[in-house]
């Protein structure tokens, strides 16, 4: 079994990847005010690396398809969101944008930052997970990050 955080980092990296192509990408867009061919592409390679490893969990004696019903609910409310989002990105980051593209070093931490704020909030009141003085203090960190971020930020 992979240990926790080598999961963490792996995640963490593609993550960052995932933002920072999707600004490179964009970036490539100066005669369209759409990227939703990139958007398509993206959600493409993505299904393709799920199948993937889905064949390599069958390969190995796992079952697919056996969650129960509201998982999938909330799996297609995930893929609204998350394709809602990339659209998002390529549009702020698209150069024919009205005011430009934005700066990717003030857009993602705004988004990572607002994220894990609303994740927070969310998790709290629907989930009823607890607090402590640290995320609350962590918190506060975030929202003040976010602060600092946009100030005199012309994109």
């Amino acid at each position: 079994m992979i240990n926790n955080l080598i999961i963490l980092v792996i995640v963490t990296i593609s993550y960052a990847g995932y933002n920072l192509f999707i600004k490179l990408a964009s970036s490539q867009n100066l005669n369209n005010s759409n990227s939703i061919a990139a958007t398509l592409c993206l959600q493409l390679f993505a299904l393709f690396i799920t199948i993937l490893f889905s064949f390599y969990l069958f390969s190995k004696g796992e079952k697919i398809f056996v969650l129960p019903s509201k998982s999938y609910l909330y799996a297609i409310l995930a893929g609204i969101s998350i394709g809602l989002a990339e659209i998002g990105y390529f549009y702020l980051f698209n150069e024919s944008n009205p005011k430009g593209a934005s700066n990717a070093n003030a857009v993602i931490p705004v988004i990572l930052g607002g994220t894990i704020l609303i994740t927070m909030i969310f998790s709290f009141i629907f989930l009823r997970e607890s607090f402590n003085y640290k995320r609350i203090f962590g918190t506060f960190f975030i929202i003040f990050g976010i602060y600092l971020v946009l100030q005199n930020n012309n994109n």
